[in-house]
């Protein structure tokens, strides 16, 4: 999974804010040698490059000290393009890793016109999986420790086993309560029938929650909506597990649209971006959505 964080379109504007002479010149070129491509700022020495028409950023273009060689006191400056179609094996970890840097403008350029590409269904997906396994494991948490609220006055551990039905005094319990037994402490008698019912509760929306999820990304194609992404993705932010064949992808024109899938987007495109909504999935953003399977 990309490590590369890219910046929504829809919070970039084109500008020639604060824009060094070299990164001025690599962004006119580029703009020009790809019509449709734009830059817009980033920091002192970047920016982004991207297309209108897409959910994310192609990635970014700057000039500087690359290598970070100041500390040497000899500075050498060059020109750097950062997408997620790069691998740079010379780092293990950070930005530079999707690094490609060049002394000369048109080998920049040039580098820019290979790696600044529009992200793919995976990509896209590698920059919202990480928020998508955050609010569902909040979810679920919310509800266990709603669960535990209810079942700590009378909890002697019974409720805290993975396995609560296979517990022998669970059993009896929940027996006993179904039984016609007169309870002589009827706060017990209550508290227990709470108990036993926020944890019913608590199970069901956990499995609920366990599901799979399909992910749906709403881009324009042609002038219509497209709608593309994965039948179902794992609930790890890692993605290691995750199914890219051709057989679970999904691609949808609006009359080829499930009725479950527009359906459930449309129930969260009511909701704010970054919320899950329980038996329905996640809002990712303004065009994407993980929707919870049957």
């Amino acid at each position: 999974m990309t490590n590369l964080e890219l910046k929504l379109v829809e919070t970039l504007s084109a500008d020639a804010y604060n824009m060094d002479k070299e990164v001025r010149m690599l962004a006119d070129a580029l703009t020009k040698k790809v019509p449709g491509y734009k830059t817009a700022h980033k920091d002192a020495t970047s920016r982004w490059v991207y297309r209108p028409q897409d959910t994310y950023a192609l990635g970014w273009i700057s000039y500087g000290d690359v290598f970070d060689t100041s500390s040497t006191g000899v500075v050498k400056k060059r020109y750097a393009v950062f997408a997620p179609n790069i691998e740079n094996r010379k780092y293990g970890y950070g930005d530079k890793t999707y690094m490609a840097s060049a002394l000369h403008l048109d080998k920049a350029l040039s580098n820019a016109c290979k790696y600044l590409r529009p992200l793919n269904t995976r990509q896209v997906l590698e920059q919202v999986q990480r928020k998508f396994c955050k609010a569902i494991n909040e979810t679920k948490n919310a509800a266990s420790q709603s669960a535990d609220s209810v079942t700590t006055k009378i909890d002697t551990n019974i409720f805290k086993c993975a396995g609560v039905s296979e517990v022998p005094l669970n059993r009896e319990l929940a027996n006993i309560l179904r039984s016609d037994y007169e309870f002589v402490d009827k706060e017990l008698e209550a508290q227990l029938v709470k108990a036993f019912g926020a944890y019913a509760e608590h199970k069901e929306m956990q499995m609920a929650h366990d599901a799979s999820h399909a992910f749906v990304e709403v881009v324009q194609s042609q002038g219509a909506n497209l709608y593309r992404g994965f039948q179902s993705v794992p609930q790890s932010w890692s993605l290691y597990k995750h199914d890219n064949s051709h057989e679970n992808k999904i691609a949808y024109t609006q009359e080829q649209l499930p009725e479950s899938l527009f359906g459930a987007m449309s129930v969260l495109s009511m909701v704010e971006v970054g919320q899950y909504v329980s038996g329905v999935g996640y809002r990712a953003g303004e065009n994407m959505f993980y929707i919870k399977g049957g």
